[in-house]
């Protein structure tokens, strides 16, 4: 049975594996919030301060744009190490077939 402590040490792995992630996050959950304050009527401000939301949700589509990226050369490092491991299998299946060949009668 796992302890609170574990799952929230989970949690935070999955959902926020950074700092970049908790920034994301709030900045997410704020410009939600304002959207609700700002529909309610409880928000009247002036036009500079309106733009902030818009500002946090920049900042969260280049951090998601930016693990896109990050996740991409993941994949393409593995892809390359993938092929290479199979290039090397392929070797020696065909050095093991090349030895068959000249054992049969």
């Amino acid at each position: 049975m796992e302890t609170w402590r574990q799952r929230f040490k989970r949690l935070r792995e999955t959902y926020f594996g950074n700092v970049w992630d908790i920034l994301t996050w709030l900045s997410l959950a704020g410009i939600f919030l304002w959207g609700i304050a700002k529909a309610a009527g409880w928000i009247n401000t002036p036009l500079i301060i309106e733009l902030a939301p818009v500002l946090l949700a920049a900042f969260s589509f280049g951090r998601f744009f930016q693990e896109q990226k990050e996740f991409k050369n993941e994949m393409h490092q593995f892809k390359n190490e993938t092929c290479k491991e199979l290039t090397g299998l392929s070797v020696r299946l065909f050095h093991m077939e090349s030895m068959k060949l000249k054992r049969a009668p």
